[in-house]
């Protein structure tokens, strides 16, 4: 309410919050809504906006967040493997709806009838013979009643109302059992005689039990291997086909991280990575080196010449007089400078 002493003043005050932008108001939109582009009647931006103009952002580089070019205002980068803002989770370019995150919300898996608010867990399963685990369903065993998963995660064999082993109905797979002795397994297991147990068969292209995927293969790295996730140390996140993000110093190609060499940051696979190609500086091609004239080398640098060279400046020369030793070194340091030059050259063309 405007007392008389408001009403008396000029010129007029501004109604902030009228939906009219007016005298020293910058905007009006007619809310109390922060970070929609216009707060207490002034241009406003998000907090993690770095470029912000009349309200409206056009660059966001704060951590973990990126930039909506529909709406210019800065969203949650899904799919970076950092948990911020209204994200719940985030496992990467992990598509898997079935794996408690999707889309960077918590979510129970499709055996999962009643799901709670918040997704982490299961209340009630959809199929009889079930019971909810944490965010997914599992069967009960010895209930009596034989559980046929339709998702095909954790169908029964038998259910005989117990949990005895060896009694004809066992959590060991056995198909043929003789005084309490497993004889033979059923299809995609085989039987461990030291254990008397049927375990998984692995590369048979059928993924049962605790495997985690099968790729028919014994390739080490690419993705699957003895029938679990395999990835070479560098990745950061491994899947089945490969790995989808590597560590700093490598880049991702064709699913596996190589080695960037002329980064300047020495990591797995380099000696030393100066971040020049000149041969003559104790590293080239991120491996240590010396030349050829060098018989000791030792990290880079030469501690003793071949017979008849003298060592000079960390080179191997041939012992001749001073002059020519001269012009030797004058020759050499035109070299280097050379391969300066066109190293700054490379390196200009590939900035234009």
């Amino acid at each position: 309410m405007l007392d008389l002493q408001s009403i008396n003043s000029f010129p007029c005050p501004d109604i902030c919050g009228d939906g009219i932008t007016s005298g020293l108001e910058e905007c009006d939109d007619g809310n109390n809504i922060q970070f929609d582009g216009c707060y207490d009647c002034k241009l406003d931006c998000q907090v993690q906006c770095t470029k912000c103009i009349r309200g409206l952002c056009y660059e966001c580089l704060t951590y973990g967040w990126i930039i909506n070019i529909d709406t210019l205002q800065c969203i949650e980068n899904c799919g970076d493997s950092i948990v911020i803002g209204s994200e719940e989770c985030d496992d990467g370019y992990n598509l898997d709806e079935n794996d408690n995150c999707f889309q960077c919300k918590r979510l129970c898996r499709n055996d999962c009838k009643t799901c709670s608010s918040n997704g982490n867990t299961c209340l009630e399963c959809k199929v009889v013979g079930f019971k909810p685990q944490s965010y997914f369903c599992v069967n009960i065993c010895g209930d009596g009643y034989l559980a046929v998963d339709p998702f095909g995660r954790n169908t029964e064999e038998c259910d005989d109302f117990n949990l005895i082993d060896n009694d004809g109905c066992s959590s060991i797979f056995c198909l043929t059992c003789l005084n309490g002795k497993c004889l033979q397994c059923i299809d995609h297991y085989y039987l461990d005689t030291k254990s008397n147990k049927c375990l998984e068969l692995c590369n048979d292209n059928i993924k049962v039990g605790n495997e985690a995927c099968e790729d028919m293969n014994t390739l080490l790295y690419d993705g699957c291997y003895n029938c679990q996730l395999s990835c070479q140390p560098s990745c950061l996140n491994c899947q089945v086909n490969g790995c989808l993000q590597c560590q700093v110093g490598f880049q991702l190609i064709q699913n596996k991280c190589h080695n960037i060499c002329g980064d300047e940051l020495v990591v797995t696979g380099e000696d030393c990575d100066d971040g020049n190609i000149n041969p003559f500086d104790g590293c080239h091609f991120c491996q240590f080196h010396c030349g050829p004239n060098c018989q000791l080398c030792v990290s880079g640098g030469c501690l003793r010449c071949q017979l008849g060279l003298k060592l000079f400046n960390g080179v191997c020369l041939i012992q001749q007089s001073e002059n020519i030793q001269i012009i030797q070194q004058d020759n050499l340091s035109q070299q280097n400078y050379m391969s300066q030059s066109y190293i700054k050259k490379c390196r200009q063309q590939i900035n234009d």
